[in-house]
């Protein structure tokens, strides 16, 4: 799934902290607990020739996508440990099964009306578990299957990442303005805020004179 980690595409540099960044959020969150959950799971599984894993990873897996560098190459990680243990355990009865969905309708992407390209949470996982079995590597729905289709097999690589980069520099830029905006207008406020203690100030000052 398409959910960022902070919050909103940024070259590599300006992340804040960049190093606890990439240790937390890269590290930790996307490689060592899919690593550690697999881990806890798949033995028991592997002695009962039956199971499923299933990896969220995320269609910015599936390419390089740059201002989101770091997200975008741990989600390609999670698809190759995936598709990797999927051949390891495949004879011993076991599904270990890469999922890389686009925009599903959640609080996190800030998306609020499904579309046909953005379905609703139930509609996606009803959809992506009829795969399991089928698929070691999945979309998890026929839309997001369409455009996985395109961006990998009919574009250019090179042109899907020159348009995923202006795409994410597009949202830089407005993400930026709009802040900026916000700031300003808090400013605004602040001043007029202190404008009228002041007046109330002299007011009151002004009172104790005439008394």
């Amino acid at each position: 799934m398409l959910v960022f980690p902070y919050p909103y595409p940024e070259y590599y540099l300006n992340i804040p902290d960049s190093g606890q960044f990439h240790h937390k959020h890269g590290q930790r969150q996307h490689k060592t607990s899919v690593c550690q959950m697999t881990r806890l799971v798949l033995p028991r599984m592997a002695e009962r020739s039956k199971g499923v894993v299933l990896n969220i990873s995320s269609a910015s897996g599936m390419y390089p996508l740059p201002l989101l560098t770091v997200y975008s190459s741990t989600k390609a990680f999670v698809d190759f440990f995936s598709r990797g243990l999927q051949e390891e355990y495949r004879r011993q009865g076991v599904i270990i099964q890469s999922v890389l969905p686009f925009f599903v309708v959640t609080k996190m992407t800030r998306i609020r009306k499904p579309t046909l390209d953005k379905p609703t949470p139930d509609r996606y996982v009803l959809a992506e578990l009829a795969t399991v079995g089928l698929q070691s590597q999945t979309n998890g729905y026929f839309p997001h299957a369409v455009m996985g289709w395109l961006t990998t097999k009919l574009v250019p690589i090179d042109l899907v990442i020159f348009f995923g980069a202006r795409m994410n520099r597009l949202q830089r830029t407005g993400y930026l303005n709009r802040r900026k905006m916000r700031e300003q207008k808090n400013g605004d406020a602040l001043k007029n805020g202190d404008a009228l203690k002041n007046g109330d100030a002299l007011k009151n000052g002004d009172a104790l004179k005439n008394d």
